[in-house]
């Protein structure tokens, strides 16, 4: 009987012990993640600033004392479309070399939301389908029609930190008329991201807020052709202003690897989408995929999911 009683003991304990670390490491892992991911040194408050701003990240089994937890490493930006729908680049969701193929969508994950006041308000979606313009694919050295959507497996949750990216307009004449007046202006935008930096070709441990300023054809294909960095490849047809457009760096700082799909925000709107550049070097402008082929390719989208809700 004694026996008995110390078996069933030892089996309670045992079971006890397996749900502590059950609830002790998980959290520890996902907070540390957000923490690293949404810390700023100059914005404490960067997913109330951003709260369109997605991170598109690897997801993989972590093993610990024989538990297994999900893990991530960070692939691309994005920006919240809809509850079920994030918006990116096209080359974020497939392979372009030697032909375009869309990647399986079983490896990877979007995470919303961040830390705030201590309370964790993130939230975690499996990547449920990808789709990419039908035209997208390299062109010369860069990406032509460069922007994708991802179907979440489930809806996201909206909130104070989790908020759908704006647009300026869905009408192209409209769109265009005010990107110009933008451009003419000399707009300084942002272009938030977890890329790299030049210096350092790890992704970043903190939100960064890059400025940069949009310029027109001509300046744009002119500061490529007198860049430090191969002008030889980026001079000459790589930019296509029919589907692209361009911003300068305002502070030596140029969106990096692990930027790409990210939103270019102007005045609180999107107008463009990280697609390429000079190397991370801010002598050479950054390439955005244009706001005329966002929102024709958002309303195409969306005409064949007579079920999405915007």
């Amino acid at each position: 009987m004694e026996y008995s009683l110390v078996c069933i003991l030892l089996i309670f304990i045992s079971f006890q012990s397996t749900e502590q670390r059950k609830r002790s490491l998980r959290p520890k892992i996902w907070d540390e993640y957000f923490l690293r991911k949404t810390r700023s040194d100059d914005n404490k408050h960067a997913h109330l600033k951003h709260p369109y701003l997605a991170d598109i990240v690897h997801s993989f089994l972590l093993f610990h004392h024989r538990l297994s937890y999900e893990a991530a490493s960070h692939h691309c930006a994005g920006s919240v479309l809809a509850r079920n729908h994030i918006l990116t680049a096209c080359h974020c969701l497939a392979d372009l070399d030697p032909e375009v193929v869309i990647r399986s969508t079983r490896r990877y994950a979007i995470i919303v939301g961040s830390l705030a006041n201590g309370t964790n308000f993130s939230q975690w979606r499996k990547a449920g389908q990808f789709a990419i313009h039908p035209l997208c694919g390299y062109y010369g050295a860069s990406v032509s029609y460069d922007v994708g959507i991802v179907r979440l497996s489930e809806p996201l949750l909206y909130s104070s930190v989790v908020k759908p990216v704006k647009f300026f307009s869905f009408d192209r004449k409209i769109l265009g008329d005010e990107y110009e007046k933008l451009v003419r202006s000399g707009t300084i935008c942002d272009s938030p991201g977890w890329g790299t930096s030049r210096k350092n070709r790890s992704y970043q441990n903190f939100l960064v807020r890059r400025e940069v300023v949009l310029i027109n054809a001509q300046h744009c294909r002119t500061m490529f052709c007198t860049a430090k960095y191969r002008p030889e490849i980026l001079c000459g047809q790589n930019f296509d202003a029919r589907q692209q457009i361009c911003a300068a760096a305002v502070r030596g700082v140029i969106p990096c690897f692990g930027d790409s799909g990210g939103p270019l925000i102007c005045g609180g709107n999107i107008f463009g989408l990280v697609s390429w550049g000079g190397n991370c070097s801010a002598d050479a402008p950054e390439v955005y995929t244009s706001p005329s082929v966002i929102v024709d390719f958002v309303k195409s989208h969306f005409l064949t999911m007579k079920a999405a809700v915007i």
